[in-house]
Order: structure tokens, then C-alpha cells, then sequence
């Protein structure tokens, strides 16, 4: 029950502005504006990131196919069907001139010919292929037959053995020719377009490759850069206003402030955490699972594992512990000071009819939850009707 109590406080002090706690209605309202304010820092956030261009975007997937491309050649664009405009390369430089080349050929009468014809001669030669599958088939159960000396008349095959295994002769002919011209076109490079097109590659596909390496490594960073850019001054300029309004006593745009200041510290702390798992060595971690795995060492992971979340935790667990004695020993202090007939915030002897210190300016006096009788602020007990305070 005492977490339970713990998170009904920590709601109640959320709704509670100058040591008084909210209408339902005005709950409902800070709740509104809470998750406004979250709304307009995630377009915020969103805009600020879209100016981190994607590796995707400055390196196309054509753009990354040809530079990682075995030696170019002609059958290449029919076997992936690219040969065709409007395909994007990126924005890269590099890449922008490979796509200037690559639209020369696109552009070009004679090696589109090439394309359709290289293009028919390999739904030929899947046809023919299949067909001697078949006559294939047909023939071993015609020798089968022959083997058992079964009488024609009562076979099951409406087909001679020799008339099968010419037609078995004429397709693999056929499917020697067509291999023929497929290779003959395999070598096809003569065209000046495909050759500068051939040439330029072999200049920047190095260059491509490497940068986007370079792109997709420090990708993550320039995107945490631009959302830190956006949030952190956000979160400090409400920040330093909710300090401001809470000395000018505008406690309740101080509280919004503070909502503010709340919500982009939330978007940071997200991000810290996406931060920090992007830049863990995923590569050695799956190395040394592998390792522990094949070893038979399973146990050696699990320890692990509970080793690493018992340090997180009991670490989260002593500075929340640390945080709350310190707050008890805070409130305790002002109760002492309130016995003492003195301020409760700075200590200074106060005056029976005072409702403000002299010193520190802090409102001394509230009301009774119960009664509603005025009585100074961080009494245990309210000296009418004898009432339990929660709030000092």
C-alpha cells in the first residue's frame, strides 16, 4: 500500500498550486494543456529532425545497387528490369551524376532493342526448359515400357520413344542457341553511353559506398543533435519562467511553465535513452553471445543480466529514497519552525497577526481542509476543529 500512497501524493502534489489542490475541472484543464504542450514539442521535434536528411534519401537504392554491382553489364538492367526513367538516385552529388548517364541510356533507341530482345530470349529459354522436363519424364517411362516388352497398343502414352527423343534433340538445340546469343549479349558494352556509364561507376562506386557508410553512422547523431537543439532551449526558457513566476507568486503560470519545461525534459530524456542504445557496439554484444551460446554457458548471461539490472535499479531505488528523505527532513524543518513560532521557509521569528514574513516574503497562513479556518501553513493539526492537514 505505501507505493499506492506514494503515487496518490505525487498526483495530488501535480495538481496542487501554492499548497492548494485543484477543482476536478482545473485538473482537467492543466491535464489538456499538459498533453497540448507535449503535442506542439512533438511537431516541433518532428520538424527540427526533417532537416536531417536520411541516408536513404542522399543515397538511392539504385544509386547504392550500381555502385555495389559486380562489373557492369548489359543483361544487368533487363535481369533487375531498371532500365526504365524517373528512378530515384538520391540527391548526393555523386549520385546525381550517375543518374544523368544512367537516363542517356534510358534515352537510347538501340539498347532498349537489346533490352526487349534479351528479355524474350530468357521467357524462351524458361519455356523450352520446361518442356524438356517434361519430354524427359515421358521418356524414361517409354524405356520402362520397352523394358517390359509392353505391347504399343496398350501403352499409356500417346507418343514414340523416337519421335520424343527428336524433339528432346530440337529443344536442347534450340536451348544451346539461345545460351549462345544470351552470352553474345552478356558481353554486349560497345555502346558509348554504357561505357561512360561503365567508367564513371568504377570512379565513384568507392565513393558511394563509403560515404553512405559515413551517412548511416553519424546519421543518428545529427538527428539527437537537432531534437537536443530544439528541446533543451525550450525546456530552460520555461524552466527560468517557473522560477520566475513562482518568486512573483503567479503560482498558477508558474505551475504551466513547469508543465512545459516537464514535457520537453521528457522528449529529451527519450531521446537520450534512443541515443545511447544506437550507439551501443551491437556487433561485439552479438559476438559475445554467440560466444557464450556455443560454449554452453548460458547461466554466464542470465548472471549477467541480473547483475546489470540489479545495479540499474538499485541505483534508481537510492537516488528516489535519497530524494525522499531529503523532502522529509525539508518538511520536517518548516514544521519545527512553525512550533517555534518562526517562518516556516526562512526561520525568522514571526509576529502573531503576520500573514507574509518580513524577510523571505513566503504567505504564511492557509486554510483548514476541514473547517476552512485560517491557520499557518505546515500545522499538523488544525487548532479548532482538530483536523489532520496533509498540506502544510
Amino acid at each position: 500500500m505505501q507505493p499506492l500512497k506514494q503515487l496518490l501524493d505525487f498526483k495530488k502534489s501535480f495538481f496542487t498550486i501554492n499548497q492548494t489542490e485543484l477543482t476536478p475541472f482545473s485538473k482537467l484543464l492543466m491535464t489538456l494543456f499538459f498533453f497540448t504542450a507535449l503535442w506542439l514539442i512533438a511537431a516541433g521535434v518532428n520538424s527540427s529532425v526533417r532537416q536531417a536528411t536520411p541516408p536513404n534519401q542522399k543515397y538511392g537504392y539504385q544509386c547504392l545497387y550500381f555502385a555495389n554491382a559486380s562489373p557492369l553489364q548489359l543483361t544487368d538492367f533487363a535481369k533487375r528490369k531498371l532500365l526504365h526513367p524517373n528512378i530515384s538516385f538520391g540527391s548526393a552529388p555523386e549520385c546525381r551524376k550517375l543518374e544523368n548517364a544512367y537516363n542517356k541510356i534510358v534515352n537510347h533507341p538501340h539498347i532498349q532493342s537489346e533490352i526487349s530482345q534479351i528479355a524474350s530470349l530468357r521467357q524462351k529459354k524458361i519455356r523450352i526448359a520446361s518442356q524438356i522436363r517434361r519430354l524427359d519424364k515421358e521418356y524414361a517411362a517409354m524405356l520402362l515400357e520397352k523394358i517390359g516388352n509392353q505391347p504399343k497398343e496398350k501403352s499409356i502414352l500417346h507418343a514414340h520413344a523416337d519421335d520424343v527423343l527428336k524433339k528432346l534433340s530440337a529443344l536442347r538445340t534450340q536451348e544451346s542457341e539461345i545460351k549462345h546469343l544470351l552470352a553474345q549479349k552478356n558481353d554486349v558494352m560497345n555502346y558509348p553511353v554504357l561505357q561512360n556509364f561503365a567508367l564513371l561507376l568504377n570512379k565513384t562506386a568507392d565513393t558511394i559506398q563509403n560515404n553512405f557508410a559515413r551517412e548511416e553512422k553519424f546519421y543518428r547523431l545529427k538527428m539527437s543533435a537537432q531534437v537536443f537543439g530544439f528541446v533543451l532551449p525550450i525546456w530552460l526558457l520555461f524552466y527560468l519562467m517557473y522560477r520566475f513566476l513562482t518568486k512573483r507568486k503567479k503560482y498558477i503560470f508558474a505551475q504551466l511553465s513547469f508543465y512545459v519545461a516537464a514535457a520537453a525534459a521528457l522528449y529529451a530524456l527519450v531521446e537520450l535513452i534512443q541515443l545511447i542504445y544506437s550507439i551501443i557496439p551491437k556487433v561485439f554484444l552479438a559476438k559475445l553471445i554467440v560466444f557464450f551460446t556455443s560454449h554452453n554457458m548460458i547461466i554466464v548471461l542470465n548472471v549477467l543480466g541480473i547483475l546489470l539490472f540489479l545495479v540499474i535499479f538499485g541505483i534508481i531505488i537510492h537516488k528516489v529514497q535519497q530524494n525522499h528523505a531529503k523532502n522529509r527532513t525539508r518538511k520536517d524543518t518548516k514544521v519545527l519552525n512553525v512550533k517555534r513560532g518562526c517562518c516556516f521557509n526562512c526561520g525568522t521569528k514571526r509576529g502573531d497577526k503576520d500573514t507574509y514574513c518580513a524577510f523571505c516574503g513566503e504567505n504564511l497562513k492557509t486554510t483548514c481542509s476541514a473547517c476552512g479556518y485560517e491557520i499557518y501553513r505546515y500545522t499538523l493539526f488544525c487548532n479548532r476543529c482538530g483536523q489532520k492537514q496533509e498540506m502544510g
